[in-house]
């Protein structure tokens, strides 16, 4: 008994392709246009999103954050100042605050799930991305954003020199008034010694003051020469 090799398969010819399509032409027809339709049907009825970007860049130098958690100074890890910036614009408070003026309904808690911040090294810059059902409230979104945050910059600005103002006021008055506490004791001390100028007291103590210094820088010279001298005499003694 003797086993052959089988042979290869006989090419497929164009007259096997015509009488393949002519057996399933219509699932082949059902299919293209099946096709079509379903993805036409589902496409309309996906919610198109629609996405915006805005890039802000920090060009101020801005205060180091503070460690967020205990945990993070024990591990000695503290937030960027960028990162703090990015953790107030996810307040609920804030995203409120683009919520109306953007005009849209959604509350805050899903305007957090709608935009997202970036923060792009070694550059300080911040990265906005919003997405929206619409480009109009996606652009709505951005751009409110933006004016939102410069303007609580430009607040938070304005509220550090007003209260540096009140500060700088505050010590003027107090250094004012110190000095003219310090003029009433020197003119009561004259009044009482009987001087009319205060500065004679303050001269001749000034001058008292310089002579005693002189003398004590006299006598340590004395002292230094009599101390070489009890010393020589002991070397001779010796």
């Amino acid at each position: 008994m003797t086993w052959e090799e089988p042979g290869p398969p006989p090419p497929i010819t164009a007259r096997d392709i015509a009488r393949l399509v002519k057996r399933r032409w219509p699932l082949m027809l059902a299919t293209l246009i099946a096709v079509p339709v379903a993805t036409h049907y589902l496409t309309r009825r996906m919610t198109p999103v629609y996405e915006a970007k805005a890039r802000l860049l920090i060009e101020s130098p801005m205060p180091v954050g503070l460690p967020s958690s205990l945990q993070d100074i024990f591990r000695g890890a503290s937030s960027s100042p960028l990162d703090v910036e990015v953790e107030k614009m996810k307040s609920l408070s804030f995203l409120k605050e683009v919520g109306k003026a953007a005009k849209v309904t959604d509350p805050p808690e899903a305007l957090l799930g709608k935009i997202t911040f970036n923060v792009k090294a070694p550059a300080p810059i911040l990265e906005i991305n919003v997405r929206a059902s619409t480009g109009k409230d996606a652009a709505a979104l951005a751009n409110s954003v933006m004016r939102l945050y410069q303007t609580s910059v430009n607040r938070d600005a304005d509220a550090k020199s007003d209260l540096a103002a009140v500060k700088l006021s505050a010590a003027s008055r107090k250094l004012g008034a110190e000095k003219e506490a310090a003029t009433r004791a020197v003119e009561n001390f004259a009044r009482r010694m009987g001087i009319s100028d205060p500065g004679v007291i303050f001269s001749l103590r000034a001058q008292k003051t310089a002579n005693v210094r002189s003398d004590l820088e006299e006598a340590q010279k004395q002292a230094g020469i009599l101390q070489t001298g009890i010393a020589e005499a002991k070397r001779q003694a010796d």
